[in-house]
């Protein structure tokens, strides 16, 4: 059987190029042409497939932000009457912006539970000892000890 793709640069996935020295050698490519041969299933999946790839590199390309555009999101996020409301999927975004530009949360660490990240509403019950403060979250259950300074 004959069906095979052809590429755009002329060549197919069949031929196997020459290893002659100052010979130009054809790299395989993303996206194929359709040839005459080829079915009309396996033309819709190629073509489903190169707009799928199109589609996901449009909508999931990476927004490049500065570290001063990080510290202002960070900032704005751990606001005392925002925190409240946030959920943990949401504070484990801001951690991992944190950790990405190499930023610093060590202030706003005593306002969610390292465990479960959920973050702390005011009812919690909070022990101090020594030059400790231990506080019991009412989700996990987990105790979170911040050293005072």
């Amino acid at each position: 059987m004959n069906n095979f793709l052809i590429f755009w640069d002329g060549h197919s996935k069949l031929v196997t190029p020459v290893l002659i020295p100052n010979t130009e050698v054809k790299l395989l490519t993303l996206f194929p042409v359709l040839s005459e041969k080829m079915g009309k299933i396996q033309a819709v999946f190629f073509l489903f497939l190169k707009i799928y790839i199109m589609w996901k590199t449009c909508f999931y390309m990476d927004i490049k932000i500065s570290r001063s555009e990080a510290e202002k999101q960070i900032r704005d996020f751990f606001k005392s009457e925002n925190i409240k409301n946030k959920t943990p999927e949401e504070v484990k975004k801001i951690k991992r912006l944190a950790a990405n530009k190499k930023i610093s949360i060590k202030s706003y660490r005593n306002l969610f539970c390292k465990d479960c990240l959920n973050p702390f509403s005011g009812n919690e019950k909070i022990r101090i000892k020594k030059d400790m403060k231990s506080v019991e979250c009412l989700k996990c259950g987990k105790v979170n000890r911040i050293r005072f300074n």
